[in-house]
């Protein structure tokens, strides 16, 4: 008898399990099995990228191995932080009050509006990392300085995947309820912002030989393809 007591409290207070939507549980299981294979191929290529941002000998490794089966599996990284970047715009617009409006007035949305969302979230990331990416090797190649740039390109470059990595157990976690609070995304969001862009600087900085026309070069850069963007993305989440 007691025992029956017992679990019957126990089936009252334990917490129950969250439900989580199919997709949502296809895309994190799509990032679990890419950094697994990452992992059991060499556990060292899922720091790599933090590795060669802080030790010039690994980043000189990299930079001269760019065409290695090594070098191409960090690829995989990109897409973890796409797919992670992608989520974590998504819950902090799902609940937004202009969000729900906007998803009410179409009416095509109506059956599955939250996968559409994201779906939308998702292909504008990357529409938005591609162009962002190749208007600056653009630039580096219509002033002729791809080769001095390209330490800058590849600091920006590793950095993105070494965000993908730390992201992800935040959006695995706020997926399944054992992180609860919004403001774990908010804090997580602003402070990969305030990184980035701070290495962002600092990348500029380490450019051998600058002149006058690199610091307007880098002005119109920061303004074009960084603030521009992030104010029109502090705008829409915040209205």
């Amino acid at each position: 008898m007691l025992y029956l007591q017992n679990l019957f409290l126990f089936q009252i207070t334990s917490r129950p399990l969250p439900y989580v939507p199919s997709w949502i549980v296809i895309f994190l299981f799509i990032q679990t099995i890419l950094l697994l294979y990452l992992y059991l191929y060499s556990p060292k290529l899922l720091w790599m990228p933090l590795r060669a941002l802080i030790d010039h000998r690994i980043r000189r490794e990299l930079l001269e191995s760019k065409k290695s089966f090594q070098y191409r599996l960090l690829y995989l990284l990109d897409l973890v932080f796409l797919i992670s970047l992608s989520f974590l715009l998504y819950f902090l617009m799902r609940d937004k009050p202009s969000t729900t409006e906007v998803l009410s007035a179409l009416p095509f949305l109506f059956n599955k509006p939250e996968i559409t969302l994201y779906f939308f979230i998702l292909g504008a990331s990357a529409l938005g990392l591609i162009i962002k990416k190749q208007i600056f090797i653009g630039i580096a190649q219509l002033f002729d300085e791809m080769q001095r740039y390209y330490i800058f390109i590849f600091n920006m470059d590793m950095l993105q995947k070494f965000f993908g990595l730390i992201t992800f157990p935040v959006i695995f976690a706020y997926s399944f309820d054992i992180i609860q609070s919004p403001f774990i995304l908010n804090f997580i969001m602003t402070l990969n912002i305030i990184i980035y862009l701070l290495f962002l600087i600092l990348s500029f900085a380490s450019v051998a030989h600058k002149v006058w026309i690199d610091y307007i070069n880098f002005i119109l850069y920061l303004c074009a393809l960084e603030i521009i963007p992030l104010l029109f993305f502090l705008k829409l989440l915040f209205n």
